[in-house]
Order: C-alpha cells, then structure tokens, then sequence
C-alpha cells in the first residue's frame, strides 16, 4: 500500500524567490530550531534543519492566522542563512515540531549522482496518526521535488540497488489496510519500486524469482492453514469456534490473494 496522506498547507518549496546556490536579495536571516543532518551539493555542504523566521513576511502562512506555527524545513548556511526552503507543515493541532518530525536522512535515491532527502514524520490529521511516514524529495534542477507516494517507514526497506521493497498487509479480499494491531502476525503483498528522475516506478517484473519463491512458499502456508480447517476441533464454546475459523478463512483469503497476484506477475 501507497499511503497518500492529506495534510492542511502541506507545502513543498522548490523555490520562492531563492536560488539553490544563491541567497535571496536581501538574505534571510533565520533561527534554527533543530538540525537534522548535512548535505554536500556540489561540493558545498549545507545543514538541513528546522527553522523559523526571525521577522516574519508574507513568506511564513501561518504568521498570517490564528493556526499555530508551521513546521519549516529548509537548506541553511552560515551564518544562520537562508538557501532554499524545502518542506512546510501545517498542522491545525498544537503540537511541536519534534513530534512530528522524526528524523532527516540523505541518499542518492536514483542513482544520478545527487543526493536526495527523506523526512520521516507523523501526520496527526490523517489516517494513520500513530505511525511514522516517510516522504521523498528528490533533486530537480537545482532544486527538490516530493513525490506524490508517502510510505509508513516499517513497511519497507532500501535494497542496495536503491529499490524500494514495500510490504503491505492484506485482509478481506486482499483489500490494503494498516492493522491496529502491530503484533498480529499477518501476511503480505510485496511490492518492488525504482526511483526514476522524480517519479516512483513499478518494477515487480524484475523480480521474478522473488515472486516465484513468494508463490511456491504461500502455496506450501495455504495446505498448512487448509489442514488445520480440516482437522479443528469443535469445542462446546461456539464463539470460540466462530472467532478461530474465522480468522483461519481471513489467512486462506490472504495467502490466495498473494498467490494469484504472483500468477498474475509471472504470466
């Protein structure tokens, strides 16, 4: 599952009047609240932090209302200037920015020699408040550009090809959904992706053997699952007989829906 998540004055700066490489005319000041990481762009290195203006302009949208301070993330040199703004975050809630920001990382997600950003963050406003999102902002033209595509960070994993391995766990019908419940173990679709310029692309089709491996072990978990039907116990308590067949047919319906999408693939 792509969690695309819907946020109040989610804003992304490529750039307002600044230049990558360039200070605005005049420099903006600013205060730093919290540094993240640096970044090296073209043999300069710049930190990656939190900050807020010192004099406040039309540039800063929640100086211009009663909603509480966003959530600026931005490219910073010294002394305390400001490069480029990259990330803004409105929340209508009062919360501060180390509860929603979690972490900044650095890495050349698509392999062209730039290095891209990924902010791990919680949305309190959206579907899945109690888990931590992660969003990409790759380098464009002297500049960052966000990706459509947001992804809960536990569900995926950076291979070494700099694809994207996501998991995502499967219920009724194979409909996606996030369980409530983290120890639960459940099964799951896994899905491959590459990043290509600034787009996120599909490429389960180079992992065929993945998928084949993923099919023949699913296949082998649905005889198991089909013999503990076969072979339950009907006990005196028919809640109890209700709750566990039931949640035996929930894994036939998951271990089925992972094996006809690999049939789908390798045919």
């Amino acid at each position: 599952m792509i969690i695309v998540t819907m946020r109040h004055w989610r804003l992304v700066f490529i750039s307002i009047g600044l230049s990558l490489f360039g200070y605005a005319n005049p420099p903006l000041p600013v205060a730093i609240d919290t540094v993240y990481t640096k970044i090296t762009i073209n043999e300069t290195e710049y930190t990656i932090a939190a900050f807020h203006y010192e004099n406040p302009t039309s540039t800063d949208f929640s100086y211009m209302t009663d909603a509480p301070p966003s959530i600026k993330i931005g490219l910073i040199t010294s002394p305390n200037i400001l490069v480029n703004p990259l990330w803004e975050f409105q929340s209508m809630a009062d919360t501060t920015r180390d509860t929603i920001v979690q972490s900044i990382t650095v890495a050349d997600l698509n392999k062209d020699t730039h290095s891209d950003i990924i902010i791990n963050f919680f949305d309190n406003e959206s579907d899945y408040p109690d888990y931590l999102i992660s969003t990409f902002l790759i380098y464009s033209n002297n500049g960052f550009q966000e990706i459509t595509e947001t992804f809960v960070k536990n569900n995926y994993e950076l291979l070494a090809s700099s694809h994207l391995k996501y998991k995502t766990p499967l219920t009724f019908f194979g409909r996606p959904y996030v369980d409530e419940n983290d120890t639960k173990e459940g099964h799951y679709w896994v899905d491959h992706y590459a990043f290509k310029g600034q787009k996120l692309v599909n490429i389960n089709d180079q992992y065929q053997s993945f998928y084949h491996a993923f099919k023949k072990e699913s296949e082998s978990q649905l005889a198991i699952v089909l013999k503990r039907i076969a072979d339950y116990p009907m006990s005196g308590e028919s809640t109890t007989n209700q709750l566990q067949l039931e949640e035996y047919y929930n894994e036939v319906t998951e271990l089925k829906t992972i094996i006809q999408r690999a049939n789908q693939l390798l045919n």
